[in-house]
């Protein structure tokens, strides 16, 4: 008899011991299930803050559309350590004085909580042919007809006058960086089918050809929080591209709000 139940002891463990392990298994899955819907809260909760910081930095409709993407495989560890390792946004219709555009930007090493440093935030801000007739005024002192964008020039037809006769002219215009400045410089002109230099005809007409040909500018840093620096401006194809940085910037709402200056 005790043979027996000896034998039926022996045959039952592995039925405990599979349970057991069934069991160990639905826990498993189980937290790794938790973990992933965890994950997926969360990061949607982090990148929806993020869209109502940017809208509220960039003067943006409640509703209005803004992509965002936490950069890495898992927001979690980020999240715990007080920083994300890069974000990306991108956002429309963002004004910037009296032009509008699309912006889009890069985060590098963004800290969770207000008050910190992120290490390097690089924004692009891109403005159509249309867009660009509001710099009309800072492209010449002459009235201008149209402007279009052909890379890597802003081409603006306008009338230059030379002893009271109106002269047609088509000036190609290349934007640059300078400082806290967007510089227009005329390098090429149009008369009517000659194509000369700007140099050259300012050798030609002298300071009459000055309001025609002058280096002018437009400043940004007015419009910028003071911890960013313009740095490049260029005609890319039809569109007018010009980006700003910033480096160890404090996240506060006072230094967001703090502009530069232009004098």
């Amino acid at each position: 008899m005790a043979s027996a139940a000896s034998e039926t002891r022996e045959k039952r463990r592995p039925r405990w011991g599979l349970r057991i392990g069934i069991v160990v298994l639905v826990l498993v899955v189980l937290a790794a299930i938790a973990a992933v819907v965890a994950e997926f809260v969360l990061r949607g909760y982090v990148e929806d803050r993020i869209r109502d910081e940017v809208r509220s930095a960039v003067d943006l409709d409640a509703n209005a559309p803004v992509d965002v993407t936490v950069a890495g495989a898992l927001i979690l560890p980020q999240v715990l350590a007080g920083e994300l390792d890069r974000i990306d946004v991108a956002a429309d219709d963002v004004s910037f004085g009296d032009l509008s555009g699309t912006a889009t930007g890069t985060g590098l090493g963004v800290p969770i909580a207000e008050g910190g440093t992120v290490d390097s935030l690089d924004i692009d801000f891109v403005i159509d042919e249309d867009t660009v007739t509001a710099l009309s005024a800072n492209l010449s002192e002459l009235p201008i007809t149209s402007v279009s964008l052909v890379e890597p020039d802003i081409v603006a037809d306008l009338e230059f006058d030379v002893l009271g006769f109106g002269v047609p002219l088509t000036v190609g215009i290349e934007p640059s960086a300078a400082g806290p400045n967007i510089e227009f410089r005329p390098t090429s002109v149009r008369l009517g089918d000659l194509d000369i230099s700007a140099d050259t005809l300012r050798d030609r007409f002298g300071a009459v050809a000055g309001d025609a040909l002058d280096t002018r500018d437009f400043c940004v840093a007015e419009y910028l929080p003071e911890a960013f620096a313009l740095d490049s401006v260029a005609v890319v194809g039809d569109e007018l591209h010009f980006a700003v940085t910033a480096e160890n910037a404090p996240l506060t709402q006072q230094a967001m709000e703090t502009l530069g200056s232009c004098g």
